[in-house]
């Protein structure tokens, strides 16, 4: 019997942590039953977005609460293919409404007690920017009552919610398949002992484009991507292996791939550690991964913050 075991691994990028700057990435992996979800998420590097980090946290934690929730809704009579396929809407909906809840309500919490006069300063002076085409300058009172408080919400949500800028994907895992989401950069992938498969497809405006948790509610839910397959031989979606076969997924943030030179040396290097899982289990690469990472992060030209968790099927 196989079991599906996990890593997470992340580091501060190289630029940010020699300005003491925090790590913006996010990582999430919930355990249900026969289920797992994981969850990556990059806080956008945007100056603006001066609660990325937390946008990055509430985000993985939203996928992972919704995604594990609708697995109480399957019923033992439903095709998992049919089921996922049909509920990718309103599952991407749901996650979209649970992160703007919890970003407002931290947003609302930190101007009610925690933030400095600074981060005052620095959030009042951004909205006003945002309205300065719309309405007059409102003072600051005047933004705290208009903009910080749930019944006033609806007419600056995508405002405040462009603070906590964030990316985001989630991998629904069990024996017999994997559903995955994600908008924004990134990679899903999964490799086994035939190569590596991008279950996500890498798509040209995600390369080119920033989509976002905060884009603009009227375009958000279409900018989601979904893919579904079956793990197990014999049956459809491009990625299906003989049942023996170790299967290893990643999720990344996009400050993985881009620490290589080219998407070839990064398929070399996921290659390399699905050897090494397949030599010596998950665990012991917890400190390998860290060390490679923090070095990828230095040498790279973005010196980004680098994040990914790994899951693979393992004998118990």
């Amino acid at each position: 019997m196989k079991t599906f075991r996990t890593l997470s691994c992340k580091v501060t990028g190289y630029r940010k942590k020699a300005a003491g700057k925090p790590c913006e990435d996010a990582l999430k992996v919930v355990k249900g039953g026969k289920y797992t979800v994981i969850a990556a998420a990059d806080g956008h590097g945007d100056s603006r977005c001066i609660f990325a980090d937390v946008g990055a946290a509430i985000a993985v934690k939203s996928a992972c609460d919704i995604i594990m929730g609708y697995t109480r809704k399957l019923n033992k009579r439903d095709l998992p293919s049919e089921f996922w396929n049909s509920q990718r809407q309103e599952i991407s909906a749901d996650i979209v409404r649970r992160y703007a809840e919890l970003c407002l309500a931290d947003y609302e919490n930190k101007f009610a007690n925690k933030l400095s006069n600074a981060e005052k300063e620095m959030v009042e002076e951004y909205i006003i920017e945002f309205n300065k085409k719309s309405e007059a300058v409102l003072s600051p009172n005047e933004i705290r009552e208009k903009y910080a408080r749930r019944k006033t919400a609806k007419d600056s949500l995508e405002k405040v919610l462009y603070l906590y800028g964030t990316t985001l994907r989630a991998s629904l895992v069990c024996d017999e398949y994997v559903f995955s989401l994600a908008i924004g950069d990134g990679d899903t992938v999964m490799l086994t002992d035939r190569g590596i498969r991008w279950l996500i497809p890498k798509s040209p405006a995600y390369e080119t484009s920033t989509y976002s948790m905060c884009d603009d509610f009227s375009s958000i839910l279409s900018e989601f991507m979904f893919s579904y397959g079956e793990l197990k031989s014999g049956v459809r979606a491009g990625i299906s292996e003989n049942s023996h076969d170790m299967k290893m997924i990643v999720l990344c943030t996009d400050g993985f791939r881009n620490s290589f030179f080219d998407d070839g040396d990064f398929v070399l290097k996921l290659e390399d550690i699905y050897a090494s899982v397949c030599k010596k289990g998950i665990r012991p690469l917890s400190r390998p991964l860290k060390r490679l990472f923090a070095r990828l992060s230095r040498q790279s030209v973005y010196q980004d913050d680098i994040s990914a968790v790994f899951g693979a099927f393992l004998d118990c």
